[in-house]
C-alpha cells in the first residue's frame, strides 16, 4: 500500500474513555499540539521573557511578543480543530434527527392515505422544530468550514514563527502565507534569499534545510485527501463568509435527507446552474457533489487532522533541531516589527449591565496560562517595564 493510501486508511476515532466522539477524532492532533504548547511554556525563561536560546536575536519585547503569539497560535489551533470537529459531530447529529422526523411525517402522510408530495413538504417545514434543526444543520455546516481553516491559518503563524521565515505574523497572516513560503523555499533559483532579503534561509544552509523539513506537508497536503480537497475547503469557506449564499438545497436519497454542497464554490448560483451542468446535463443536482454533507465534512475534518499532526511533528523536529544550535536560524525581529498596536484605541460603549470585577481584580487561569503571563510580564508588579 503506498504512503499516499495509507494516510487515507487512518482513522482517528481513537480509544479515550471519558471523551466524547468529536474530542476522540481530533486527538491525534490535538494531543500533539497541547504536548508542544506545554513542552514550550516550560522552557520559558520566565524571568528575561521569551526563550533562554532566542537571547541575542533581537530585543526582548519582541522576542517576548513572538514568544507568546507561538503559545497562542498552537494552542488556538487545538482549540479550533476541536470546535471544527464538534460542529461536524453537530451537523451528523441533526442531519440524522432530521431525517427521522420526515421519515415518521411521511409514514403518518401514508398511513392516512396521502401520499402528495408538495403538501409532505409544506407540512414538514412549517414545524417550529424542523425550521431550528434546518438552521443548526445549515449552521453546524458553516462552522465546520469556518474552524477547520481558521485551524489551518492559526497554524501557519505558528510554522512561519518556529521555522524562523522572515515574514511579519502581527498583521494577517493565513494558510495561503504558508503555501507560498513553501514554494520559495522549495525553489532552487536563488532569488532575494541569497542577498538576504528573502523570507526563507539562504540556498545550501543548514537553516534551509531544516525549513524544507518543516514545509513537507505544505507541500504535500494533496495526499492528504482527495484530488484538490483543501482548496476546494477553502474556496467554500470564502464563499459562505464573503458572498451572496447560493440556493442550498435538501434531497431524499436512498431513504436519507441529503444537504449536497457545490461543486465549484468560486462560481455564482447561476454560474453553477448552468455551466456545471453543462449544455447537456439531465438534472440541475450536476452541479452538486452528490455525497452526503455529513461524509464530507467528516473526511475534511480527518484530512485536516493528518495535515496538522504531520505539521507539528515537523515544528518540534525543528524546534529541538534549532534549539541544539541557535545560529543556524536566527529568530528575525522582523516578525513583530512594531510593539505597540498600530491601530487607535476603539471607543465601544458596549452593551448590557456593566459587570464588577472580582475583589482581587484577577480572574482564573491554569498554571501553564499563569506561566505564559509571567514570562509575558504582564502582572501589575512587572506590565511598567514595557514602557520604558
Amino acid at each position: 500500500m503506498g504512503e499516499r493510501q495509507k494516510r487515507r486508511n487512518w482513522w482517528f476515532a481513537v480509544d479515550a474513555p471519558g471523551l466524547d466522539l468529536y474530542e476522540r477524532q481530533a486527538l491525534p492532533a490535538t494531543s500533539l499540539l497541547d504536548s508542544l504548547y506545554a513542552q514550550l511554556v516550560g522552557e520559558l525563561d520566565q524571568e528575561n521573557g521569551a526563550f533562554a536560546w532566542w537571547s541575542g536575536h533581537s530585543d526582548w519585547k519582541t522576542l517576548t511578543m513572538l514568544a507568546d503569539y507561538l503559545l497562542q497560535s498552537i494552542l488556538g489551533s487545538s482549540e479550533a480543530l476541536v470546535a471544527a470537529s464538534f460542529a461536524a459531530q453537530e451537523h451528523r447529529e441533526q442531519t440524522y434527527a432530521e431525517t427521522d422526523a420526515a421519515k415518521r411525517l411521511w409514514r403518518e402522510f401514508v398511513k392516512a392515505g396521502q401520499k402528495n408530495s408538495r403538501r409532505f413538504a409544506e407540512a414538514h417545514t412549517s414545524s417550529d422544530r424542523t425550521r431550528r434543526r434546518t438552521q443548526r444543520i445549515i449552521q453546524s455546516a458553516e462552522s465546520c468550514f469556518f474552524h477547520l481553516m481558521q485551524t489551518l491559518d492559526r497554524l501557519a503563524v505558528a510554522v512561519i514563527i518556529v521555522g524562523g521565515f522572515e515574514v511579519d505574523v502581527s498583521g494577517d497572516v493565513y494558510w495561503t502565507t504558508l503555501e507560498s513560503i513553501a514554494t520559495e523555499a522549495h525553489s532552487q533559483k536563488p532569488k532575494a534569499s541569497v542577498l538576504g532579503k528573502g523570507r526563507v534561509e539562504p540556498l545550501g544552509t543548514a537553516g534551509r534545510d531544516l525549513q524544507l523539513k518543516l514545509l513537507t506537508a505544505v507541500k504535500d497536503w494533496q495526499s492528504f485527501g482527495e484530488t484538490d480537497w483543501l482548496t476546494w475547503l477553502r474556496h467554500t469557506r470564502n464563499a459562505m463568509t464573503h458572498r451572496s449564499p447560493a440556493k442550498r438545497l435538501n434531497v431524499i436519497i436512498d431513504d436519507q435527507m441529503v444537504w449536497p454542497f457545490y461543486k465549484q464554490p468560486k462560481w455564482s448560483e447561476l454560474q453553477s446552474l448552468v455551466f456545471g451542468v453543462g449544455e447537456t446535463g439531465t438534472s440541475m443536482l450536476d452541479a452538486f457533489i452528490m455525497r452526503s454533507s455529513v461524509d464530507v465534512l467528516d473526511g475534511l475534518c480527518a484530512s485536516t487532522t493528518k495535515v496538522v499532526v504531520a505539521l507539528t511533528e515537523a515544528m518540534k523536529s525543528c524546534w529541538e533541531a534549532r534549539r541544539s544550535d541557535p545560529a543556524t536560524i536566527i529568530q528575525q525581529g522582523k516578525q513583530w516589527p512594531t510593539i505597540e498596536p498600530t491601530k487607535s484605541a476603539l471607543a465601544f460603549p458596549e452593551y448590557g449591565k456593566a459587570l464588577t470585577p472580582p475583589v482581587d481584580g484577577h480572574g482564573h487561569t491554569n498554571d501553564l496560562d499563569g506561566i505564559r503571563w509571567t514570562a509575558a510580564r504582564v502582572d501589575d508588579s512587572r506590565r511598567r517595564d514595557w514602557y520604558k
